[in-house]
């Protein structure tokens, strides 16, 4: 969608979202820090960018998600399983109230300001849990919702008028909706026709057999329009030698697709500003699918210093996901841009993140070059039999200068207890850090 068709939102818009509690703050589990205690928050571009945030080429901003019905059951059993821990960092469930700039899409939207409207509260919480959220929501200025099940958190937001109907969410992203419904008719038809070419193809072959020569020009042809390059899916410029592939999977993550490339930078002198995919995704006949994002909207375009590695992922805008046909990747990574003569990468991982079974934090080792505030990582979660199943991106930090001890993020007790699952995690530095500074200039 072009910045022309950005659907615009009037007034003040009510999603549901999820903060990580610390201390008497709510802090963002993955993109947008802290939030503000007492008033609005306000988004800032955290990859670096001096625009207003959000940006349309970029994922900054504050992010929520309507409040469907299928949204409120899901939140609200993720508020029960946070509901039942009572320890110093918890998991917290609300309502925000968002205004400004406002980037609307099918599941949500990102907001340049909002603030806790209300937060939840299961019933059967512990009593340290209740406690800290109503806390919490005294801080923020917050409503504390005692809610016994999803069904009434989702009437009790249709009484109080929050939120926007299905109807509405389609009215505004008519023209979007419209293009992937035409692509996924375009490409049906596509499918449907080198079917059709196929059975005549199979039951000419079986008139040959049967003595009838002329046909086999016809077969021939037929054969040709199979095996040949069908349009579709042009040829793509070789790969680039210095960024080496070392892993890439197509999966669906909570019924979004989901593509992850774990990428090497082979180069000794250059470093690799926003690495991005290009290509498409191939069904088992070799049919297009799927197609990585334009740039400004694949989620992580990692910046590789010479020697390092990086995480490309990209959660695909899709009408419905498509997974289960992708057979196939034939995709290449690009960097936007190589500059040479930059200082060595400024964070390192320098032991991949381990969970703390005691406390379901998720905890790694991190050197900086010099001290700050906060660092991105990214990572990747693998099942037992060490395939990727999630990517996704955290904050670390403050950060001394050297080594230090990292908390990343906290897990629900029931999989921190009984799931097996593991986690690697990478340095995420934005393009300007790895870009040379200019000489000063002399008097």
């Amino acid at each position: 969608m072009s910045p022309a068709d950005t659907p615009v939102v009037p007034g003040r818009i009510h999603g549901l979202r999820s903060w990580s509690a610390r201390g008497d703050r709510l802090k963002a589990p993955i993109r947008d820090g802290d939030w503000e205690r007492g008033g609005p928050t306000t988004a800032s571009c955290g990859a670096g960018g001096r625009h207003r945030a959000p940006a349309r080429r970029c994922s900054c901003g504050l992010y929520a998600e309507h409040l469907t019905a299928e949204c409120c059951a899901a939140r609200f059993h993720e508020a029960q399983q946070a509901a039942r821990s009572s320890g110093p960092h918890v998991d917290v469930v609300g309502i925000v109230e968002a205004w400004g700039v406002v980037e609307l899409s099918r599941d949500g939207f990102r907001a340049e300001h909002a603030r806790p409207l209300a937060l939840l509260l299961p019933a059967g919480a512990t009593n340290g849990y209740t406690r800290c959220l109503r806390r919490l929501a005294k801080g923020h200025g917050a409503e504390v919702w005692e809610v016994d099940g999803a069904t009434e958190l989702h009437v009790r937001c249709v009484e109080r008028e929050l939120g926007l109907d299905e109807g509405a969410i389609e009215e505004l992203l008519g023209p979007e909706l419209r293009r992937h419904d035409a692509a996924r008719r375009r490409h049906e038809r596509f499918r449907r026709t080198r079917a059709a070419l196929a059975d005549f193809a199979a039951m000419a072959g079986g008139l040959l057999v049967t003595g009838i020569f002329p046909l086999l020009i016809v077969a021939s042809i037929v054969a040709a329009l199979l095996d040949g390059d069908d349009g579709d899916t042009a040829a793509l410029p070789p790969r680039d030698p210095r960024l080496q592939v070392l892993e890439q999977t197509f999966i669906e993550v909570d019924g979004d697709d989901l593509y992850v490339a774990i990428v090497r930078n082979r180069s000794r002198s250059r470093s690799a500003l926003r690495v991005r995919p290009e290509g498409e995704f191939l069904d088992d006949l070799g049919d297009p699918v799927a197609w990585p994002d334009d740039p400004w909207d694949v989620e992580n375009r990692p910046s590789l210093a010479p020697g390092e590695t990086g995480i490309v992922y990209d959660y695909l805008s899709a009408y419905e996901s498509v997974a289960d046909q992708v057979k196939r990747i034939r995709i290449r990574l690009v960097a936007r841009r190589w500059v040479t003569g930059a200082a060595p990468a400024p964070i390192a991982v320098v032991s991949q993140p381990r969970l703390d079974r005691r406390t379901c934090l998720l905890e790694a080792v991190v050197r900086s070059r010099r001290r700050r505030l906060e660092a991105e990582l990214t990572g990747v979660s693998r099942d037992r039999r060490g395939h990727i199943t999630a990517a996704g991106t955290w904050l670390a930090g403050p950060l001394p200068r050297g080594r230090s001890n990292q908390v990343l993020g906290r897990l629900d007790p029931r999989p921190c207890v009984h799931g097996r699952t593991k986690f690697e995690a990478y340095a995420n530095p934005g393009p300007g850090e790895l870009t040379p500074k200019p000489a000063a200039k002399r008097p």
